[in-house]
């Protein structure tokens, strides 16, 4: 018993020297102008969004699986013989209902499921052309530093769970799924999201209490300004003024 409880103290003590060299490591790697809590706060929000995006990944993963089982379920009832199907249908069920329940289960079993278009990529990422999704294209600049954003496209999807994130962070979140703006330093870190509305399933833009706001733009017309967390509904061809660069929404 004792010997066992020794090897637990040895090994407990091992791990802990390790971990606190680790932690002694990681202070160095602190910049001078930050606080050591903000710092870890900033490396745990990097971890959280790298779990977050292997979570997403694993799920995409599932639900591609699940689509691809179903089609072929599908297609598999659809290339049976229909008298074979009718006949077994008939031994299973009562003779007076027999024709009836037959014919029925024989018309959805062959009835193949709806085709749906596969997985396309669209400005540089994979979209679901079977769900709605947004297209966003800079078309103009208030401001020379807004001009390496002019013609560049991006393709969101949001979800009722997920919306898509604009700002200037450079997080996964952003860079991957949403609209990361770093080189506008009008543009707050958390700027805004597209998202779809729970209520009428319609998609939306929502400023998320930003420093210099959005704004509905429209030419030789005022400006107007949106308010915090409201959502806008998008229609296509809607431009929409975020820091100092103009971009239109195309809803295909």
């Amino acid at each position: 018993m004792h010997g066992a409880q020794g090897a637990r103290q040895i090994v407990c003590c091992r791990l802990s020297q390790r971990l606190i060299h680790s932690f002694v490591l990681l202070l160095h790697t602190v910049p001078p102008d930050m606080s050591i809590e903000q710092f870890l706060e900033q490396e745990l929000g990097f971890q959280i969004e790298i779990m977050s995006a292997t979570y997403d990944a694993k799920i995409d993963a599932l639900k591609s699986k699940f689509e691809t089982i179903k089609e072929a379920l599908w297609q598999t009832h659809a290339d049976a013989p229909a008298g074979n199907f009718k006949e077994n249908q008939a031994q299973s069920t009562y003779s007076g209902h027999a024709g009836k329940t037959g014919k029925t289960l024989k018309k959805l079993a062959t009835k193949p499921a709806a085709r749906k278009a596969p997985p396309e990529t669209i400005c540089g990422r994979t979209i679901d052309p079977n769900l709605p999704y947004i297209r966003i294209t800079c078309i103009a600049s208030q401001k020379k530093a807004g001009e390496c954003y002019i013609g560049k496209e991006w393709a969101v999807q949001p979800t009722f769970e997920k919306p898509c994130k604009v700002g200037r962070s450079r997080g996964i979140h952003f860079t991957n799924k949403g609209m990361s703006l770093s080189g506008d330093l009008e543009v707050s870190t958390t700027h805004a999201e597209f998202g779809v509305s729970k209520k009428t399933r319609n998609l939306y833009y929502k400023d998320t209490g930003s420093t210099n706001g959005s704004y509905i733009y429209t030419e030789n017309e005022p400006l107007i300004q949106l308010a915090g967390g409201s959502e806008l509904e998008l229609v296509s061809r809607m431009t929409l003024l975020i820091g100092v660069c103009i971009y239109e929404i195309t809803l295909p």
